[in-house]
């Protein structure tokens, strides 16, 4: 009898598997429609009070849209950079930005401003970004991310 319950979990603990599986499986192949690189340096604005960023997306229309019609784009971006013996971080979006998705690179800015009045210098951080593609109607269509060490320059 100790069998049913064990059974029933990894029944359970299976079914789950596959359902996450079914619903991730389109995410994953969206996300190859949609490239985003992030340029290196980074700008330091206002006395450090924020630092610019500039992110390069290329998106392939959707299946499911006739053409390359404009659609929205939002871009959130953070940064932790070391700065003497503090780590400043801090976060920035750039949001319903209108893109075209024809496969072509297109250039978007981005100001990512520090956390709790910490400064950013010129040196090197962390940064990621992370792009969303939105069709005409504003339904979310396909997501890249990246993260990488960049530059920071006045």
């Amino acid at each position: 009898m100790n069998s049913t319950p064990a059974f029933s979990r990894a029944a359970r603990t299976l079914a789950s598997v596959f359902v996450l599986a079914v619903l991730l499986t389109p995410t994953l192949a969206a996300a190859q429609d949609v490239a985003v690189n992030l340029v290196s340096p980074g700008t330091v604005i206002a006395k450090g009070a924020g630092v610019d960023l500039t992110v390069q997306v290329a998106c392939k229309s959707p299946p499911f849209l006739p053409g390359p019609e404009a659609n929205g784009l939002n871009v959130f971006s953070g940064l932790t950079e070391r700065v003497g013996d503090k780590a400043t971080s801090g976060e920035g979006a750039s949001v319903s930005q209108p893109i075209t998705c024809n496969g072509l690179p297109q250039t978007f800015e981005t100001v990512v401003t520090p956390f709790n009045g910490g400064r950013f210098g010129p040196g090197t951080a962390l940064a990621v970004v992370s792009v969303s593609v939105f069709t005409p109607g504003f339904v979310f269509a396909e997501s890249a991310q990246q993260m990488q060490q960049i530059k920071l320059a006045k």
